[in-house]
This record gives structure tokens, C-alpha cells and sequence, in this order.
């Protein structure tokens, strides 16, 4: 598949997603990391890469940071601005 074209794209795919997908998919968000998500929702690292590679298949994507963008996109357009966790400084992990 192709990286959604707009905000309306992304948030249509982000409804794909299992509740679980999702809050996991937020918390690589929120943390950076796989390593800091499994910790925060108390999950081994292989099963939230489990959550992560089922996420990103119905996603269309073929990478973490790209499943992460998509998320972003959407919450931006959420929000009306930069999304939730997210600093200058933040940097994506994986």
C-alpha cells in the first residue's frame, strides 16, 4: 500500500486497528521507543512488535516510523497542531 495522502486517509486506516494496536502504537509514540512501550503498558517487547507488525500491515506501511507518521498525522489534525507527547526534541527509537 501507499502512505495515506492526507489526514482523512490516515484517520480512515487508524480505524483499522485493534484497541490494543493502537494504545500500543501511541505509547511508541508518546515513549520513542519499543523498549519504553513495553514497560509502560507492561507487555514483553516481543509482543508489542507483535502489535506493532499487525498494526503496520493494516496500516499499508512498511515501517515503525512510518505507522508512527500516520498516527501523528491524524492526531495533528485532532488536535489542530502538534500531537500529544511529542517535543522538538523527541526522537523515534527502533
Amino acid at each position: 500500500m501507499i502512505f495515506p495522502e492526507n489526514a482523512a486517509d490516515a484517520m480512515a486506516r487508524l480505524a483499522l486497528l485493534s484497541k490494543r494496536e493502537r494504545e500500543v502504537l501511541e505509547s511508541v509514540l508518546r515513549r520513542g521507543d519499543v523498549m519504553a512501550a513495553s514497560k509502560e503498558l507492561f507487555l514483553s517487547v516481543q509482543t508489542v512488535r507483535t502489535h506493532l507488525r499487525n498494526a503496520r500491515a493494516k496500516l499499508g506501511v512498511h515501517t515503525t516510523l512510518q505507522a508512527v507518521a500516520v498516527l501523528s498525522m491524524s492526531l495533528a489534525v485532532v488536535s489542530g497542531g502538534r500531537p500529544p507527547g511529542i517535543t522538538p526534541h523527541s526522537s523515534l527509537d527502533f
